[in-house]
Order: structure tokens, then sequence, then C-alpha cells
């Protein structure tokens, strides 16, 4: 406004300067002078009606200001009393919160009932199990003694029934050795007898040469002799050749007897051998037999440790599974009440927040409709 007035104030000045002047230096200026003034009136006339534009829009503007602040001060009033509607939800939602708190802590105690519960549940369990563990264990030691004392048992049994065998084998490898002393005894002996058998049958040898020398010198004297010289010549002929026969069946028995004794020597030589031979079967069969044995007893106490380290594995594993069950079903169970309660919380949440939203669609309305009513009146 007070850009118009300064302006209509500067034209109405230029307007007078113009009609106080009189000289003009010719007739076109004056003429220009003249245009210039009329256009000068003509802006003064639009500035004027501008004016009373600006004016008549000022004060409609005005009205508008104090229809703005009265509908404003309704606005005001409105919220207010909105204000005062929220209060009381605040307050309603103040007093729901905590009924929700309550009902929180509530579940917390719930909560920590169950969890003191489960605790509880799962020492009295883990003691159980301990317990069990701890009888199977005092089962499965006692069994695994009382069969490592029976393998022992049966262990020094075979040890005894080895050290009698290796007696009762050293037994008769004394006896072996008494029989080979014996038969190296008879065996000296008959050689002995065979040598003096064969000493004597040389000497026989020597006395039937001797008696055949003299046979034959008697034979050879006989015919210078006279009669009773020939009859004992005769006589002693007889008896030579008795002797020599005598000789030759006493040289035919010893050679008898030598040869029996060769049979015999063959005999305890060859009973010797194969006494020897069984011997040493007995022996490689009996050690064959103790070591078979001893790795039966080897493989059977091998075997026992695999059954029991597999029991041992086979119990560990099973308590292994039941305490995995046992954890994911209470992990389940825990996730599952988890899940309803966040769900409760989630569903809660969701009504509140329609609730609200609700609220505000409502207020917002009403805001836009004391609005819309008061610019239509």
């Amino acid at each position: 406004m007070e850009l118009f007035t300064e302006k209509n104030k500067k034209v109405q000045e230029e307007i007078k300067e113009l009609e106080s002047k009189k000289n003009f230096k010719s007739e076109e200026e004056k003429q220009k002078t003249e245009n210039y003034k009329i256009n000068l009136m003509k802006n003064l006339k639009m500035i004027e009606m501008q004016t009373a534009e600006f004016q008549m829009r000022r004060q409609a503007i005005k009205e508008e200001i104090r229809a703005i602040q009265e509908r404003e001060h309704e606005i005001e009033n409105a919220i207010m009393e909105q204000e005062d509607q929220i209060r009381k939800e605040l307050v309603e939602m103040a007093e729901k919160e905590e009924d929700i708190m309550e009902e929180k802590n509530m579940k917390e105690k719930k909560q920590e009932e169950y969890e003191r519960r489960r605790k509880q549940e799962e020492d009295e369990r883990r003691r159980r199990q301990e317990a069990i563990r701890k009888q199977q264990d005092e089962d499965q030691s006692y069994r695994q003694r009382k069969y490592l004392e029976d393998i022992e048992y049966q262990r020094q049994k075979k040890e005894e029934e080895m050290r009698l065998r290796q007696m009762e084998m050293a037994m008769i490898q004394e006896e072996m050795k008494a029989m080979q002393l014996m038969l190296n005894k008879e065996l000296a002996e008959l050689t002995n007898v065979e040598e003096e058998l064969e000493k004597e049958f040389v000497e026989l040898s020597k006395h039937k040469n001797e008696l055949k020398k003299k046979l034959e010198k008697s034979l050879l004297q006989d015919t210078s002799k006279s009669k009773e010289e020939k009859q004992k010549i005769e006589d002693e002929k007889m008896q030579l050749t008795k002797q020599i026969k005598a000789m030759e069946m006493q040289t035919q028995d010893m050679q008898m007897q030598r040869e029996q004794i060769q049979q015999e020597i063959d005999s305890l030589k060859e009973r010797e051998h194969a006494l020897k031979h069984e011997m040493e079967e007995v022996i490689m069969q009996k050690e064959e037999n103790m070591r078979k044995e001893l790795v039966e007893m080897a493989e059977k106490e091998e075997e026992v440790v695999k059954e029991i380290r597999r029991r041992e594995e086979e119990i560990k594993m099973r308590q292994v599974k039941e305490e995995e069950e046992y954890e994911r079903r209470m992990k389940e169970e825990y996730e599952r009440r988890k899940k309803e309660e966040y769900e409760k919380q989630k569903r809660r949440k969701k009504e509140e927040q329609e609730n609200e939203r609700r609220r505000n669609k409502k207020m917002k309305e009403e805001c836009k409709n004391k609005q819309f009513s008061e610019i239509f009146n």
C-alpha cells in the first residue's frame, strides 16, 4: 500500500512539474510533453484503480484473515478437545500398558518358573543319567573284571598245563637220555663181548691150525711107528679131531652169537632212532598245540577287549543321543513358547497400531469436517 502511495505521489509531482513548465524549445517538444503528461495521467488513474483494487483486496484479505483466525481459534478448541481426548486415551493406554507390563511380568515370572522347573528337571535327569551311567559303569567294570579274571584264570590254567607238559617233556627227555645211556651201555657191552669173541675166535683159529698141523705131522709119521705108537697116535688123532670139531662148533656158536649181537645192536639202533623220531614228533605236536592255544587265548582276549570297547562306545553313543534328544525337545519347547509369545505380542501390537491408526484417521476426518464446514459457512 505504501508502494502505491509513494508511486502515486511521484506521478502527481511529475505532472505538476510538467504543468508548471511553460517554455518549450519547439512545438514537437511541447507535443511530447503533453503526450507524456497524458500517459502520466493514465498511469495515475491506473495507479488509483490499482490502489482501490488493492484496498479492496486488502479488506478481503483482512476479512479472510479474521475468518482464518476464527477458524484457527475453533481448530485450536478442536485440537484442545482432541488433546483432551488423546490424553484420556493416553491414560487408558498407560493403564493398558500397565496391564500389559503386569501381564508381561506375570509371563516373565511364569517363564522364570518354567526355566527354573526345566533346569530342575534337567538337573534331576542328569543326576538320574549319572546314577544310571555310574551303575552301568560299575556293572560293566564288574563284568569286565570278572571276564578278565576268568581269562586270567584260564591263562594261568593253560600256563600250569604248559608247565606240567614241559615237566612231562623234560621227564620224557630225561627218560630218553637214560634210555640212550642204557642203550649206549648195552652197545658198549655188546661191543666188548664182540671184541672178546673176536679174540677167542682168533685164538681158536690159531689153536685149530696148530691142531691141524699136529694131525698132519702125525699122519706123516704114521708109517715109521709101531702098533702101540700108531694106536696112541690114532687116539691123539681122534682126540684132535674131536677138539677140532668142538672148536668148529664153538666157532659157529660164537659166529651165531656175533650175528645175534649185531642184530640186537641194529635193533637197538633202530629202536633208538624210532624213539627219537617219535619223541621229536610228540614234542613238536605239543609245542604246536601250545602255540595254537596261546594264539587262541590272545585272539579271545583281543575279541573281549574289542567287545568291551564296542559296548563302551555303544553306551557313550546312547547317552549322547539321549542328551541330544532331550536338548532338542527342550529347545523345541522353548522355541515353541517363544514363538507363541512373539505371535501374541505381534497380534497385540498390530491391534494397538490398528486402533491408533483408526483414532488418527477419525481425528483427521473430524478436523477436515470442521474445516470444510467452516469454509462452507
